[in-house]
């Protein structure tokens, strides 16, 4: 019943040849909701359109896939959020593509000040040589797609000395 609309609006376009694989639900025989994929063309015969003629994959499977990944996603970004450590994600040159609250918190700066941008963002925190360290870790990382520990000592953004731990992987 909620995907009424849906169905009656993807029957629209294909009239209209306006032609997109539609995705909805379908109750089978015994009650159970299934998720379909159709693909339609309208039947033209003597130049006035007569009728449908499509396909219908069931692709449930796929959709509980989906689902579960999103709720993955989800929990793995509240926990990666709401860490009691500083977390980062670069990418293979550098730039950062994640950081969690106490990134943030650590350095003085917002999410907006920080993702996209190259190690630059971190070098007044960090010694030159520390600095040269990390990003050796995160180049030899990304090479050899193995994980990389190390210790960096450098100041928050208050001035306090901070030793953080650095994960790479």
């Amino acid at each position: 019943p909620d995907d009424v609309q849906v169905v009656a609006q993807a029957f629209r376009d294909v009239m209209a040849f306006r032609l997109y694989p539609s995705d909805f639900r379908l109750i089978t025989k015994s009650g159970i909701y299934r998720w379909v994929r159709s693909s339609s063309q309208p039947i033209i015969k003597d130049g006035v359109q007569r009728g449908l003629r499509g396909v219908i994959t069931d692709i449930s499977m796929r959709k509980d896939t989906e689902m579960l990944l999103r709720e993955s996603e989800e929990r793995y970004r509240t926990l990666v959020e709401n860490a009691p450590e500083s977390i980062a994600r670069l990418d293979a040159q550098g730039k950062f593509l994640l950081v969690n609250k106490k990134f943030c918190s650590l350095t003085g700066l917002t999410l907006e000040q920080i993702i996209g941008r190259g190690p630059e963002v971190t070098q007044p925190y960090f010694t030159d040589e520390d600095n040269a360290r990390i990003m050796q870790a995160v180049q030899q990382a990304m090479m050899t797609q193995a994980r990389v520990e190390m210790d960096a000592w450098g100041r928050d953004c208050h001035g306090q000395a901070v030793c953080l731990r650095h994960l790479i992987y």
